[in-house]
């Protein structure tokens, strides 16, 4: 199952529909329309987003001959039918404050946050990289790496976010709009590859249009170029991803207790095994005594004839 967890959120339902049938075009079987976030979470970034239904999306052009190509695809995990489409939130801001106030209690902590699938922040300062890594509660780590990064990728620093299963995020489209971008990026990825091994890295597009998506095998031959070991490159959109989505699920599950409590007096059942024993010698004992009686009998008589002779 391939996943790409980053597409940014668009107004124009055409592009919207057009991105959808190149992904299925592709082979992915999970999307994620992205919501980003600058500077504080107001009211504004509640979730909004509306997934397109399979037949609206079949319906537009080239829908058909997308699901010729999909049918073809021997990794496409599942019938176009079956594409699934996530909600994803990512934060951009240079405040811990800000940070904490969003993600510190989870999704289900604010209004802002509820309806998201997928919780992401964007830090723009070293001080939020580290919170980030250490005490938020999100999912994926994105970073901006068009750009020069404000901090260096040291191994300590991102250590413990590879330790609670947080994952870094790489995407991939901002390398096909310019050079400079383009230089930024391998710079940026093979720092992140090597401070963090290859591990809790996931590669996602960011394409705002359909132009910019590009095909599994495609995307895993591009990991390996930023220094990603062959093992951690496929897994990079597959099976990374799926961890991902299967510990984001568990924000919807509450914590609770068992209360058990007596609802009756105390009986106090009679000792069984005392009583067998009882039992048992009780009916033992006539047996006892008569083979006793017997024995007694048969010494009289002995004794009898003994004095006869």
């Amino acid at each position: 199952m391939f996943c790409d967890l980053c597409l940014p959120e668009h107004e124009d339902l055409y592009v919207q529909r057009d991105r959808l049938t190149m992904v299925l075009r592709l082979g992915y079987d999970v999307i994620a329309t992205d919501h980003l976030a600058t500077g504080r979470l107001t009211p504004q970034d509640r979730c909004r987003l509306q997934p397109l239904s399979s037949e609206a999306i079949l319906a537009g052009p080239g829908g058909e001959q997308a699901l010729l190509v999909r049918k073809a695809l021997p990794w496409a995990a599942s019938p176009a039918q079956d594409l699934k489409q996530l909600k994803r939130l990512t934060l951009s801001t240079d405040d811990p404050a800000a940070a904490a106030q969003a993600f510190a209690g989870g999704a289900s902590s604010r209004a802002e946050t509820a309806g998201y699938d997928l919780l992401a922040v964007q830090p723009l300062s070293e001080r939020l990289l580290q919170q980030a890594c250490s005490s938020l509660q999100v999912d994926i780590v994105s970073l901006d790496m068009s750009h020069r990064l404000p901090f260096k990728l040291r191994p300590k620093v991102l250590a413990p976010a590879v330790d609670r299963g947080v994952m870094f995020e790489i995407s991939y489209a901002c390398c096909l709009r310019d050079d400079t971008s383009r230089r930024m990026l391998f710079s940026n990825a093979t720092a992140l590859a090597r401070a963090t091994r290859g591990q809790n890295v996931i590669l996602s597009s960011g394409a705002r249009t359909a132009f910019e998506l590009r095909s599994p095998y495609d995307v895993i031959n591009l990991a390996t170029l930023f220094g990603l070991p062959e093992r951690h490159a496929k897994t990079a959109i597959s099976t990374r991803c799926e961890q991902l989505l299967a510990a984001a699920s568990l924000r919807s599950f509450h914590k609770g207790v068992i209360k058990i409590e007596e609802v009756g007096p105390a009986v106090n059942l009679p000792k069984l095994e005392g009583s067998m024993h009882k039992d048992a010698a009780s009916s033992s004992s006539p047996s006892c005594s008569a083979l006793g009686k017997r024995k007694s009998g048969r010494g009289s008589a002995v004794t009898a004839n003994a004095v006869a002779k």
